[in-house]
């Protein structure tokens, strides 16, 4: 029973099931970035927690310019999996940034 999981997609092999694991850790690290980053100006604009959707097209957008394949799906899960990291990181800046002010 063989499974299909790969697509030829402009010349190029794509894996259609591929795992945020299976990217090199560079591009893992631009990922991050990228959502954090959407993640602190949409906090910073709103002044609330920003809405998941936002964030990832966001950041699926710069992914996508890069030319690293991987499923929204999976940009998606990462995300969720990293949001609570991303809130303790900007509350940390909020702090840091109000003792300065001090």
């Amino acid at each position: 029973m063989s499974r299909n999981n790969h697509q030829k997609i402009d010349g190029q092999l794509l894996r259609t099931d591929k795992r945020i694991g299976h990217l090199k850790q560079k591009q893992i690290e631009k990922i991050n970035a990228w959502l954090y980053e959407a993640y602190r100006v949409q906090y910073q604009t709103l002044n609330r927690p920003p809405d998941k959707r936002e964030i990832v097209n966001a950041a699926y957008d710069k992914i996508e310019a890069a030319d690293i394949w991987i499923p929204y799906g999976e940009v998606q899960k990462y995300y969720l999996k990293q949001k609570s990291k991303f809130e303790k990181r900007m509350e940390n800046e909020q702090n840091r940034i109000l003792k300065e002010t001090d």
